[in-house]
């Protein structure tokens, strides 16, 4: 059965959401070590800005809750009032709301397909998906693929990076401002996209300096290696901060002779940005719970988009139930076609022997047409019966179900 382990922005604050964030290689080794909990059992892991929700057909979660605790090295009480779990078509309905958008900060938002789209792929290559996920997730896709055609909330798109350069508007002008982009990955990306038609004047950083060029060669910006921040900090008017990586890249050391204004958007999980910068002069820390306030005043504008997505969603579910139910009958099936075609062979051979041994072929078609349908029908007759003279009533009526003649 699909159960769903999740932390989200519903249910956690920023500083709880970044102790169980997976970042890069650290969410390869945690489907490593999830493998060695139960080796017969699927799992996946996503890790967003916004939540870290791990998909698995593990039967006991409260092993899977003190793994997650100590992988993390956080205790289980402190992650206990934030978790949530789903099972069943509970899972399956949490699972479909997420990657049409409907469970994300910015409601609709796109990126989360593709990011589950990205931890499905990570996982298949880890070895740790096998049916029930790989089910799931196909499902899942499809319906989020209806969503996105079929409502305005595919037409229309809206993503965190775009909500924190439009709160970032309303701190800053961003036609006259020298911003630093710290990041090279999708949401680093993203922003710059976002920032093509606002912005002129757009420098990219990142650790790997090869990776910021790369980026920044691509729209056209500058590039600069992080440890280099320092000799351009005086001339930036904003800094918007996109990364995974576990330590504080800005911190309040960085502006000890800056006096001119300087705002920070800081979109990483875990925080890129120390929390201590905010208490300094001249200085305005935007974070990504931050976003989210700013994102929910416009959350009733996409409403409507959001009711018929939920429609359709509903209908992928019972699509999605209704398949996982017909497999249950699948091995019943091939045993009786086994059966059947086994009767049928045996005496399609005594037909050919006897046509061998110059019997006239009518004859030798009607035995056969006697004989098969006897052996056939005698199991399901001889059980009905047994049914009758136990007052089965319901047994026959679902046997003649099952036997109706196809009209």
């Amino acid at each position: 059965m699909l159960t769903v382990l999740g932390i989200s922005h519903k249910t956690a604050p920023l500083e709880i959401r970044e102790r169980v964030a997976f970042s890069g290689d650290d969410l390869e080794h945690g489907l490593a070590s999830l493998k060695k909990l139960g080796k017969d059992a699927d799992y996946l892991i996503l890790s967003t800005c916004n939540r870290t929700e791990i998909y698995t057909t593990l039967d006991d979660m409260s092993v899977l809750i003190h793994w997650l605790g100590d992988y993390h090295q956080i205790s289980v009480k402190t992650l206990s009032g934030h978790l949530y779990t789903h099972h069943g078509h509970d899972a399956i309905s949490h699972l479909m709301h997420v990657a049409c958008g409907l469970d994300s900060m910015v409601l609709g938002e796109p990126q989360i397909l593709g990011q589950l789209k990205e931890a499905y792929a990570r996982a298949k290559t880890m070895g740790s998906i096998h049916q029930v996920l790989d089910s799931a997730f196909t499902s899942t896709f499809n319906c989020a693929k209806t969503v996105r055609s079929q409502t305005a909330i595919g037409r229309c798109p809206v993503s965190v990076a775009l909500s924190a350069i439009r709160l970032g508007e309303t701190y800053c002008d961003f036609s006259r401002a020298n911003i630093g982009l710290i990041g090279a990955g999708n949401t680093a990306e993203l922003l710059i996209k976002h920032l093509q038609d606002v912005s002129k004047d757009l420098i990219v950083f990142n650790r790997t300096l090869e990776k910021a060029q790369c980026l920044a060669a691509r729209y056209g910006k500058q590039s600069a290696a992080l440890s280099e921040l320092p000799d351009y900090l005086a001339e930036l008017d904003l800094i918007l901060i996109a990364t995974n990586s576990p330590d504080y890249l800005i911190t309040p050391e960085l502006f000890k002779t800056r006096q001119k204004k300087l705002l920070l958007i800081d979109l990483s999980v875990p925080r890129g940005v120390s929390p201590d910068v905010a208490n300094l002069n001249q200085i305005q820390l935007l974070s990504i719970d931050d976003i989210q306030v700013h994102v929910e005043k416009n959350i009733l504008a996409r409403t409507q988009a959001s009711l018929e997505a939920s429609e359709l969603i509903s209908a992928h579910i019972t699509l999605f139930e209704q398949t996982q139910k017909s497999k249950i009958a699948a091995p019943y099936i091939a045993n009786y076609r086994a059966y059947s075609e086994q009767v049928r062979d045996s005496e399609l051979t005594k037909a050919v022997c006897l046509l061998d041994r110059g019997v006239d072929p009518k004859v030798v078609l009607s035995s056969l047409a006697h004989h098969l349908t006897n052996k056939l029908i005698h199991r399901p007759t001889k059980n009905m019966h047994l049914a009758g003279t136990e007052g089965e009533k319901d047994v026959l009526e679902f046997a003649q179900k099952i036997f109706k003649p196809i009209p």
